[in-house]
């Protein structure tokens, strides 16, 4: 700081913290209107009827990882595996509040257990895919409490589904419990156990909004079609998160020129 007001260093500088909120902000509100844009998209498709599992391969309409499909086959139960501990699918067992699922990781204060991955075998293909079944309360596994085990030839509608990187820290999976338990959707774990590819869905609860919720309580607990892949960060966060870069841009310029200009009055 000079008698002529701010240093050419410290012009740099606040004008630097200024553009570079500036930008922060710009970024954010780019990708709010990316999101804004993924959640229609991903809304329009999964209110779309689901087609067989073959025309979700090679149809222009159907291309969409969100499109439901229909796939029809058999599970392996032998090869279970149990994903966890983290809490139930978004709206699986209730729309909102601590069990809704909406609370996150294996921090949440709602109820914890596991999602059931099983090896489903194509009925039309030579072919075996990973099915996540669902979610199961984490004391079923620890006290043998019974859930479905569909046998023989089967139809699901599922969801197209992605695997997980590990978070930091993350312990080893647990191979001596049966079934074994992974902490999270290991794609190449997974395959090497069970000998199977890599491609992984969803199944969703087939029920509509005006069945009975008794029958949603099934386990394994299915999610809705609405509330598969629900985003994490919602385009209210982008535009949260923009609005507070750009107020801090503005009083840095506010700020910048009032350095600017002492010692000039």
């Amino acid at each position: 700081m000079t008698s002529q007001g701010l240093s050419l260093t410290g012009k740099l500088f606040f004008g630097g913290l200024t553009a570079g909120t500036f930008g922060l902000g710009s970024w954010q509100t780019q990708r709010y209107f990316d999101k804004v844009e993924k959640v229609k998209e991903r809304e329009r498709d999964l209110s779309q009827e689901p087609v067989p599992y073959g025309f979700s391969k090679t149809s222009d309409e159907a291309s969409s990882s969100f499109r439901k499909c229909l796939i029809r086959g058999q599970f392996r139960h032998a090869q279970e595996l149990l994903i966890g501990p983290r809490g139930p699918p978004p709206g699986a067992l209730a729309a909102d509040g601590p069990t809704s699922g909406r609370s996150g990781g294996g921090m949440s204060s709602g109820p914890q257990g596991y999602y059931v991955v099983t090896p489903f075998e194509l009925q039309d293909e030579n072919k075996t895919v990973l099915m996540n079944r669902g979610w199961i309360p984490r004391h079923f596994p620890e006290h043998g409490v019974e859930y479905d085990h569909p046998q023989g030839m089967v139809e699901v509608v599922a969801v197209s589904s992605q695997g997980e990187n590990p978070r930091f820290m993350m312990p080893p999976h647990n191979f001596s419990k049966r079934p074994p338990r992974l902490y999270w959707m290991d794609l190449e774990t997974m395959h090497d156990v069970t000998g199977d590819g890599k491609e992984i869905f969803v199944e969703v609860d087939g029920a509509s909004d005006n069945d009975e919720k008794e029958e949603r309580r099934s386990y394994p607990a299915k999610p809705p079609p609405s509330t598969v892949g629900e985003f994490k960060v919602s385009p209210f966060t982008h535009a949260g998160y923009a609005l507070t870069w750009y107020g801090l841009a503005a009083a840095g310029m506010v700020m910048t020129r009032k350095l600017i200009t002492r010692g000039r009055m």
